[in-house]
């Protein structure tokens, strides 16, 4: 009896190493596929989902003639694109920053 109680507990024990494993494996796999999808997004995309999440942001191209779909400013409050491409890019100046993603 104790024999088949040992052989029974390393079964129970293998059985629940693999659902663990699987259980594992499939959440890696959603978050890889929501990660891939996050990925595949262009700047617009970004920015409705953004706005949907009720984090209200405003893009302006880097560019004077630029699109949306190449490099942006985000903001979270409407700026121009003189006053943003003139901004320094250098950690001492970082308050100048304060709103803004570039």
């Amino acid at each position: 009896m104790q024999r088949f109680s040992r052989c029974g507990l390393f079964s129970l024990a293998v059985l629940a190493v693999a659902l663990m494993s699987t259980s594992v494996a499939r959440r890696k796999g959603d978050h890889a596929t929501s990660l891939s999808s996050f990925a595949d997004w262009n700047i617009p995309e970004l920015i409705d989902h953004l706005n949907r999440a009720d984090l209200e942001v405003f893009a302006e191209p880097t560019q004077k003639n630029g699109t949306l779909r190449q490099s942006v400013f985000l903001t979270t409050a409407k700026r121009s694109w003189r006053d943003l491409i003139f901004l320094v890019k250098y950690p001492s100046r970082i308050q100048e920053w304060r709103g803004i993603v570039y």
